[in-house]
Parts: C-alpha cells; sequence; structure tokens
C-alpha cells in the first residue's frame, strides 16, 4: 500500500469510519463482552476497548503497536486505554509499542478474567446469558452512567442517575425482583425470578460429561476445573503440603481471578518446590530475586516474600494450621441452594484469619481465609444438586 500523494481530505474518512464503529458498539444499550484470544493488536484491541468487559484467552498477546510504523490508535484506543487504567500505562503501551500478557494487563484492571483457551468462548457465552437475564433497564441506566462518569465526570454521572433513577424504580424489573426477594429471601436476576424453583436450581448445576451432574462453574467437560471441583474443593484434608498449597493459591489470588492462578498451578508447584514447607522456608532472597524473574508464575514480590514467610509461620507456629483448620469446620445439615447462598467470609474464617495473622501468617484476610476452607474441605459448598453435595469424605492426601 502506497501513501504517496495522500491527502488530509483521503486520511480524514478513514479515522472517522474507525471511530464511529468504536462508537457504535458503546451505544448499544446493553452489557457488551469482549473475547480476545491469540494476538490482540491495533483496530482489534481497540474494538474490545469498546466493549463494557473483556476476557482473555491465557497466553493472549495484547499491543497498540502502531507507533512502530509512526502513527497511533486511531479509533481512540488511547483515550480508552486510559480511562480504564490511568494515564501512566497507555503512555507506555503506545509510546513503547509494547506486547503485554493477558495476565499482565489483567492485574493492571484492564482484562477482567484471564481463562484457559479452550474454555474461554464457552464461559464467556454463559457470562453474556447471565447478562440477558439481567435487568434490562437497570444495564442500560448503569452503562450510561459509567460512560457518563468517563466522559463528564462524577458529577454529571449523579445527575444523570437522578434522571435514569425514577424509570427504574418504576420498571417492572425492579417490581419482579423485589417480589422474588420476599419469596425467597434472596435476590435474583428479575427474568430469573419468574421461573419456578425447579428451573432456577438447575441453573445451578451441570450435567457432566460423565452424566454426573456437577456445580455449573466446573463445566461439563473432563478439564482441570471439572477434575478440581470432583477431587478437590470440599474435600477434607490435613496433609501439610496440600494445605501449604491452598493457602499460596489464595495469596496469589488477591486482586486477580481465581482462573489466572489456577491456570499457573503446575508452575507454583515448580516454582516453590512441591510446596514442601520446609524447602520454601529455607528460601532465600536470591531465591525471592529469581522467582520474581519466573514468567511461569505471577511476579509479585511481595506476594513471593509472603508465601515464604508463611511457610516459616507454618514451621513455628503453634498450634498447626491443620489444628486450627479442624478447630473452625463448619458442617452445614443441607448445601446450599445455589452459588447466590455461598457467602464471601463468615465469623469463623474472620476469627481464622486473625489467629492465622497473630502467627505471623502474611497477605491473608477473611475472604481468603474462607477460600481455603473451601478449598481444603473445612467446610463444603457444592450446592445442591452436585453429586459432591454434603460429601464429607476424608482422603489423607489428594496430591
Amino acid at each position: 500500500m502506497s501513501l504517496a500523494g495522500l491527502a488530509r481530505a483521503d486520511a480524514a474518512p478513514g479515522v472517522t469510519r474507525a471511530l464511529s464503529l468504536v462508537g457504535a458498539i458503546e451505544a448499544i444499550p446493553v452489557p457488551t463482552v469482549a473475547l480476545i484470544h491469540g494476538r490482540c493488536f491495533a483496530r482489534v484491541l481497540e474494538v474490545a476497548l469498546a466493549c463494557n468487559v473483556i476476557w482473555a484467552a491465557e497466553r493472549t498477546q495484547i499491543g497498540q503497536l502502531e507507533d512502530v510504523i509512526g502513527a497511533f490508535p486511531f479509533a481512540g484506543g488511547v483515550g480508552r486505554l486510559a480511562s480504564r487504567i490511568g494515564a501512566a500505562r497507555p503512555a507506555e503501551m503506545v509510546f513503547g509499542a509494547h506486547v503485554y500478557s493477558a495476565e499482565d494487563l489483567a492485574t493492571w484492571g484492564l482484562v477482567g478474567r484471564v481463562l484457559p483457551a479452550e474454555w474461554l468462548v464457552a464461559e464467556g457465552r454463559a457470562f453474556a446469558a447471565q447478562l440477558a437475564k439481567g435487568p434490562t433497564l437497570a444495564h442500560r441506566a448503569a452503562k450510561r452512567i459509567l460512560q457518563t462518569w468517563r466522559s463528564e465526570g462524577v458529577a454529571e454521572a449523579d445527575e444523570l442517575t437522578r434522571t435514569e433513577g425514577p424509570a427504574v424504580i418504576l420498571s417492572q424489573d425492579l417490581q419482579r425482583g423485589v417480589e422474588a426477594l420476599k419469596r425467597s429471601g434472596r435476590a435474583m436476576p428479575p427474568s430469573v425470578a419468574a421461573e419456578d424453583h425447579d428451573e432456577r436450581m438447575s441453573s445451578n448445576v451441570i450435567t457432566g460429561y460423565d452424566g454426573k451432574p456437577r456445580c455449573a462453574w466446573a463445566g461439563a467437560g473432563d478439564s482441570g476445573f471439572g477434575r478440581y471441583h470432583d477431587e478437590v474443593w470440599g474435600t477434607r484434608t490435613y496433609d501439610e503440603s496440600a494445605m501449604f498449597e491452598a493457602l499460596t493459591l489464595g495469596v496469589f489470588e488477591v486482586g486477580l481471578s481465581w482462573s489466572i492462578v489456577f491456570g499457573k498451578r503446575d508452575a507454583f508447584r515448580t516454582a516453590f518446590r512441591g510446596f514442601d514447607v520446609a524447602k520454601v522456608a529455607a528460601m532465600t532472597e536470591r531465591d525471592v530475586d529469581r522467582l520474581t524473574e519466573d514468567a511461569s508464575i505471577i511476579r509479585n514480590r511481595g506476594k513471593i516474600q509472603a508465601t515464604v514467610d508463611n511457610a516459616r509461620a507454618m514451621m513455628s507456629a503453634s498450634p498447626s494450621l491443620a489444628a486450627l483448620a479442624k478447630s473452625y469446620e463448619i458442617t452445614r445439615k443441607r448445601a446450599p441452594r445455589s452459588v447466590a447462598d455461598l457467602p464471601k467470609t463468615t465469623p469463623q474464617a474472620e476469627a481464622f484469619a486473625r489467629q492465622l495473622k497473630s502467627q505471623g501468617y502474611r497477605f491473608i484476610g477473611p475472604t481468603s481465609v474462607y477460600a481455603f476452607m473451601q478449598n481444603v474441605g473445612v467446610v463444603n459448598d457444592h450446592v445442591h444438586g452436585c453429586f459432591r453435595a454434603v460429601d464429607y469424605r476424608t482422603r489423607a492426601a489428594r496430591r
């Protein structure tokens, strides 16, 4: 392609068309989701930035490379990047024409979730279907308010809230949602609230490849998540290395999605010596320096050092982690009715977290400790209808 002799009048329509495309996507009155994989550069990234939610496959490469050829993002990529993650990092991306991993951009807050490539489309479609069941008017209003905040600031967004609010309050969406809350004691999407009980329950479990009903988050295939669901999550273990692994993955999950951490589980096992507590406790500053350069794991120095410190706490603390976990066991009389019924934390988890902090454990809190309790089977949160529900089998080790 030759650009020789191209006049301003010839170039302007191309820029206008590029901006019109992303503007049309942003004008869609419902939430939009971008699923990206492989290489996501230039115009493709700018289209993704026009969407409300961005999910990526593992090992996706992302960047604004226009600077390499003496250009810049013509479809509004610079401003949309800055509105999402601030000005400093977009400047680095655009001026340096660097390529980044999806995992890096998830830590920046640009990518919402990073999933194994084979799960991306199925998970994305399931999320889109969930959005489609939601309160349409409320979603539209929330989307407009976010866009107004980005372009005009908080005051204008508040003014739009005053304008949009009455219509949402008077809508059938809200009325059905409130009635559902009165009947069930919990909130649910309005379109789901109109369905009968059995249909609501069926959305929380999925029939797997082997015909067994599982929690829907496990997926239907014979995948890593499926095996984790069947063999680990909610299964009691007091094995030291298994508990240390669960605690460590929770540390690295802070600020990220579980799928990112789960996808690197084997790499973490290699980096932290099979989660042998004594071996990790003996790691030195030089080891920490080395791991901060290890691209196969999440290279957060604070979390890496916290893992070493937590191993040392496990070596010295009394009562032991296993004994503490046993003392905080939660036995349910019945399985949770749905994922919506699962708490983020509990009074037991809050007390457990305080005790761990007093023993020198770092980078933990009530939410991560409750996730740890689920992981090692201190509580079984498999939902009603799942074949693992109220299954308190004990395994001496699960590795």
